[in-house]
């Protein structure tokens, strides 16, 4: 009912965002590009092809788009370069455009053939030739929109990708805005790996937040629900509930409400009671993986859990004198702070990660429904 074709359009934050990344630096713009943070299945992929893509290109941008999720047999180094030898190659010539993609296999940068898979290695044309190349060609601003970039972080060679595209957008920029990065990313305290810390190739860039699904989209949702039963009255606010303890996860709840509207599932007039027993049911499920997750979490690595779950004063402190003394209490052995920096590590470094830290240094849950279950099952302690 609420299929991927019909999906819920945010244009005006899309138009928003993409007029605030082309605007000059001293009007508010980036310089020049956007870190964009989301947990995963909360709709930011679709929100980046769908709403800013499109955005951007009435802007008058040419948008080259990757996901590194899409693939993960094949390096991000590797399809960042790709993306962009095979948008080079559709510019070239008709003989190009004309050529299917597989069909494409070489093009010209500077009057030099390069093979597509030397594009961006050592033997080939540097990506800032690449793009410069390009950019001559559209003869319009670009737009590089990379999703799920924490990927770069998992391996040198592709930190090193990251620096050629800072150095390709420093050249191509240096007689104006013509070049943008937008970096996306699931895992928040990886993508501040490429903005925060020695060496960071995109040092000093503030990593912002999608703004969750709201009011908007549940009246959108309520509204597909009454296109199929015109006779049903849905109380949006009873509705928007409801997404809430979906944590705003658009994904699971369409699912659900697909589920519960179903001729199969009974009468329309119980639909709204139907996907409050679904909701119920997936907590059930959320909460057993969080408990299997705290469960094979070392002794330390709870108490470091309870430490940031526990309400204080100002910002979780993890490794203060009194933190380590209560560290030290859980698991009744003396706990040095280089003892819980590494167990912090191990928690930053889980898959998908339990804590993120901010490029100020502090740190929180990377999914709140953690939080507030470790809150609802310990209070105060584990």
């Amino acid at each position: 009912m609420m299929s991927e074709r019909a999906y819920f359009p945010r244009r005006e934050l899309a138009e928003s965002i993409a007029k605030q990344l082309l605007s000059p630096s001293l009007l508010g713009g980036a310089a020049p590009g956007l870190f964009l943070a989301a947990p995963r299945r909360k709709g930011k992929s679709t929100f980046l092809r769908r709403d800013l893509s499109p955005a951007l290109e009435q802007e008058g941008t040419l948008v080259l788009y990757v996901d590194l999720w899409a693939n993960l047999d094949t390096s991000p180094a590797e399809l960042i370069a790709g993306v962009i030898a095979r948008a080079l190659a559709k510019h070239q010539s008709t003989l190009a455009k004309l050529a299917n993609a597989s069909g494409i296999s070489k093009v010209k940068i500077q009057n030099v053939e390069f093979t597509i898979d030397r594009i961006g290695k050592t033997a080939g044309a540097t990506l800032s030739d690449a793009l410069q190349e390009l950019h001559s060609l559209a003869r319009k601003p670009i737009v590089f929109i990379i999703d799920e970039a924490q990927h770069v972080v998992t391996a040198d060679k592709n930190m090193t990708v990251m620096a050629a595209l800072k150095a390709a957008r420093d050249a191509l920029n240096s007689t104006g805005d013509n070049l943008y990065l937008v970096m996306s990313g699931s895992d928040r305290d990886k993508l501040l790996r490429l903005v925060h810390g020695t060496g960071a190739p995109f040092f000093g860039a503030t990593i912002h937040t999608l703004p969750d699904l709201g009011k908007d989209y549940v009246a959108y949702a309520a509204g597909a629900v009454v296109r199929v039963h015109p006779a049903l009255e849905i109380d949006n606010a009873r509705l928007a509930a409801i997404f809430d303890r979906y944590e705003h996860r658009p994904e699971f709840f369409e699912q659900d409400i697909g589920a519960a509207i179903s001729p199969l599932a009974g009468s329309p007039e119980g639909f709204i009671e139907r996907l409050e027993r679904l909701a119920t049911e997936r907590e059930l499920v959320r909460d057993a993986v969080y408990a299997a997750t705290f469960d094979d979490l070392s002794s330390l690595q709870k108490a470091i859990v309870a430490e940031l779950a526990v309400p204080r004063a100002g910002a979780p402190r993890l490794f203060t004198k009194e933190a380590l003394a209560r560290y030290s209490q859980a698991t009744k052995k003396k706990i040095q702070a280089g003892q819980a920096r590494s167990a912090v590590e191990q928690l930053r470094d889980r898959d998908p990660p339990l804590i993120w830290k901010s490029d100020r240094g502090d740190y929180a849950f990377e999914d709140t429904g953690f939080s507030r279950w470790f809150q609802t099952t310990f209070g105060n302690s584990p």
